[in-house]
């Protein structure tokens, strides 16, 4: 066995008759390790310990607690409630669809539940947002995170439907809006009124262009006016039209299925087109609409195989609520 050796100093000196007759020695030299000292023709040396294995204390999980009266802003809510950085990215997700700017009072208090980790009895670090709720004097607002037994994840309103809108609102990173949805517009090329049924997001060529939900792909070719143009559908009801695109983002072919947010093309100017844009075209029920102004439908619902899953959790969460808000009213 390869040993790391030291030589003893002069004090341990003495020792070397009692090893060259016991041929080894056990001796503390140090607090928290034992060494073995042994005798050798070189001289004495002391072989150091493989140390033991470190076992890491294991992180327990518990539920916790933070409340804020709402006065001026949610923003300053969550601060006086004492919230991390990371939580308050979550709450904003959490919140981000529900119009609270319109719906929140001065006096309604914010409610958040939460996992807290220790490492025995010190507080580690806090884990996901489990339930917020917004208690108002009229209505509340409340989301709860779900983790379905197929292991998705998800956050939800108390009714069980998704808070996430189903499709990105702008498909690409656009410099400015260069054509607006209209039914009477001068057309650039052509010299005369025409509709225009779209928006044409002005970007510089190359930009990356995404599907703004998941779908399957209708068609993806050349057309004469709208050059390299390509169709998705969503669901039954809304498809989305991408035009004057310099070129695809790999070889899409129709009934291929798309997730949102992935690149299906780069912002060009083929067909007619006065500069590098995206014709955006929506159509809800094969009628066209505004892609600015559409109301798109939220992020689907809690599968019906898991919603007495979820209504037995989302009862579990806001009993602990109750609770935790009973305890700090009591201390009052």
């Amino acid at each position: 066995m390869d040993h790391t050796k030291w030589t003893l100093s002069k004090r341990f000196t003495a020792i070397a008759f009692i090893l060259f007759t016991l041929g080894a020695i056990i001796s503390h030299f140090h607090k928290n390790h034992t060494h073995v000292v042994v005798a050798e023709k070189k001289g004495i040396v002391v072989i150091q310990p493989t140390p033991p294995p470190h076992t890491p204390t294991p992180l327990t999980k518990t539920v916790a607690f933070k409340t804020a009266t709402i006065y001026h802003s949610l923003a300053a809510a969550e601060k006086n409630a004492g919230l991390t950085k990371k939580m308050d990215v979550q709450l904003n997700k959490m919140f981000a669809n529900q119009n609270i700017a319109h719906d929140i009072h001065p006096g309604d208090r914010l409610e958040v539940l939460y996992h807290e980790y220790f490492i025995g009895d010190q507080k580690d670090h806090p884990g996901h947002i489990i339930a917020a709720k917004i208690v108002g004097k009229k209505d509340d607002v409340s989301v709860i995170r779900f983790d379905a037994p197929n292991h998705h994840v998800g956050y939800y309103k108390a009714n069980g439907q998704g808070i996430m809108p189903a499709f990105l609102r702008v498909p690409v990173h656009y410099v400015r809006i260069g054509s607006y949805f209209t039914y009477h517009r001068l057309d650039p090329i052509l010299h005369e009124v025409r509709p225009h049924l779209g928006v044409d997001f002005d970007a510089p060529e190359g930009t990356p262009v995404k599907a703004i939900g998941d779908g399957i792909v209708v068609f993806c070719k050349q057309m004469r006016g709208y050059g390299n143009v390509l169709m998705i559908q969503y669901n039954r009801t809304y498809k989305t039209l991408y035009a004057h695109l310099e070129k695809f983002a790999r070889p899409i072919k129709p009934h291929e299925y798309v997730r949102k947010g992935e690149v299906v093309g780069y912002v060009g100017e083929t067909g007619w087109a006065t500069g590098p844009h995206l014709h955006f075209a929506v159509y809800k029920n094969g009628v066209p609409v505004n892609p600015l102004t559409v109301k798109f439908p939220s992020s689907a619902s809690v599968p019906e195989r898991y919603r007495h899953a979820f209504f037995d959790k989302e009862d579990q969460w806001f009993n602990e609520m109750k609770l935790f808000e009973q305890a700090r009213m009591a201390k009052k």
